[in-house]
């Protein structure tokens, strides 16, 4: 189980940022909606939400792994698999809340595609899984 002051420091730091990429991602769907009418609209928001998505996930890892330097935790073997887990959860929430978005975008939508964001999620997964990896590689040395 990940320190608590580590995971209380990480939430804060995380949800603060995310906050304001909410306020970003709702500004930037309000432009696409109102600038475009045709039937690429719906691309060009699946792309927003989908580097959105990105983009959080980058965030969250950031504010880890800063958290974890500034505070330092005991390296301990369960230090991988912890930083996974929070990470996954972190990741989780993310993918809720933007596939969500993206069925609702659909709805109003004529002839949109059946994008979903479940390719990018495992893309994501495999990409921090390794930054992790190498993270804790790196403190052990």
């Amino acid at each position: 189980m990940m320190d608590t002051m580590l995971q209380d420091r990480c939430r804060r730091f995380i949800d603060s940022k995310i906050s304001e990429r909410r306020k970003i991602l709702e500004s930037e769907l309000r432009k696409i909606n109102s600038v475009c009418a045709s039937k690429d609209t719906f691309d060009q928001f699946y792309q927003l939400i989908s580097n959105e998505f990105k983009t959080r996930s980058t965030i969250v890892w950031q504010e880890m792994e800063k958290s974890h330097k500034m505070l330092g935790s005991s390296i301990n073997k369960e230090i991988r698999g912890d930083l996974k887990q929070e990470l996954y959860n972190y990741i989780r929430e993310a993918f809720l809340e933007l596939n969500f978005k993206i069925q609702v975008l659909r709805k109003n939508a004529t002839n949109a595609a059946d994008y979903k964001l479940d390719e990018i999620q495992d893309q994501i997964i495999k990409k921090y899984d390794h930054e992790i990896d190498m993270y804790v590689d790196s403190l052990t040395r």
